[in-house]
């Protein structure tokens, strides 16, 4: 678990905030920061662990995560989200530093997690303002910066005071379970992060389905099983992915000849890598470097 660091938008100084949309899809490891964080789920399906608890998100729904949760998002194909970041003292005005802070945040502490412990009308809220905020972010109007911070007010008073009294259908979810469920997972991640260090440290070299399961001491068949039940994709198509993101990062690297970045992330047969990279990529290597490297 690392402590995060929140950076400002850099057109917004005035305001300590930042709104911006995550087409990755990667596995985000276990983290927590001060900032509060809201998603939206707006494309596919991702699977997202907070406090030790798994979410399963599809489109539309939305999931808070207050400062000081741990949280980490599992690896997603044709995935989007939207990503909201805020400090607390966005909130606070002269006379009512420290005190509005703390309240704040033990109101919003009994916020249920995600929408789908939300009423209806809450969910209904709750993605219309955020969907004003989206407009905002690429607004050229004068007093633009002053809409924002109008609209997180909205935001925060109708959490605080409409959806903070929503937690005991969450409660409700998982009661029995929990502590049960809470073990379980710490284990599974666990034993997840130790495969995606060693992919990370090992992805230039041949990698069996073996090798990754003697990481963990599991056999081959249930290692696999283990590890399309929970990341959600085989590991094969996790290594090939993560071995394709390396190379489309070496594409900038124009002395690199293709050939030769095909063999700096693992796959030996040039063939093999074209086919991988056009699958992922929706394009050649060698057109993808022209494109980014404005060539024709």
């Amino acid at each position: 678990m690392a402590n995060s660091q929140f950076l400002l938008n850099q057109t917004e100084q005035s305001i300590p905030y930042v709104l911006f949309y995550d087409t990755a899809g990667s596995y985000v490891p276990s983290h927590w920061h001060k900032e509060m964080e809201i998603i939206v789920c707006k494309k596919g399906k991702n699977k997202m662990v907070i406090n030790s608890r798994v979410y399963d998100l599809e489109e539309g729904d939305i999931a808070v995560i207050p400062g000081g949760d741990t949280h980490l998002y599992f690896r997603a194909q044709e995935h989007e989200r939207l990503v909201l970041l805020f400090e607390y003292k966005l909130f606070e005005t002269r006379g009512y530093q420290g005190t509005r802070r703390s309240e704040l945040q033990k109101r919003l502490k009994l916020v249920p997690r995600t929408s789908r412990y939300w009423s209806t009308e809450g969910k209904r809220r709750v993605a219309e303002i955020l969907k004003e905020l989206e407009k905002l972010n690429t607004s050229e109007l004068f007093g633009r910066d002053l809409a924002i911070r109008a609209r997180m007010f909205d935001l925060i008073f109708f959490l605080c005071n409409y959806l903070a009294d929503e937690r005991a259908e969450e409660r409700k979810a998982v009661k029995g379970a929990e502590k049960a469920e809470e073990n379980h997972i710490t284990e599974m991640l666990s034993n997840l992060e130790k495969i995606f260090v060693y992919v990370e440290e090992n992805y230039q070299k041949p990698i069996a389905l073996k090798d990754a399961a003697d990481v963990l001491g599991f056999s081959t068949s249930y290692f696999a099983r283990f590890f399309k039940k929970y990341s959600g994709e085989t590991f094969l198509n996790y290594l090939n992915a993560y071995r394709i993101n390396k190379a489309r990062d070496m594409l900038f690297m124009d002395n690199y000849s293709i050939s030769r970045i095909s063999e700096e992330v693992g796959i030996s047969n040039i063939k093999t890598f074209n086919r991988l990279f056009k699958q992922r990529i929706g394009t050649s290597p060698l057109l993808y470097r022209k494109s980014i490297l404005g060539q024709k």
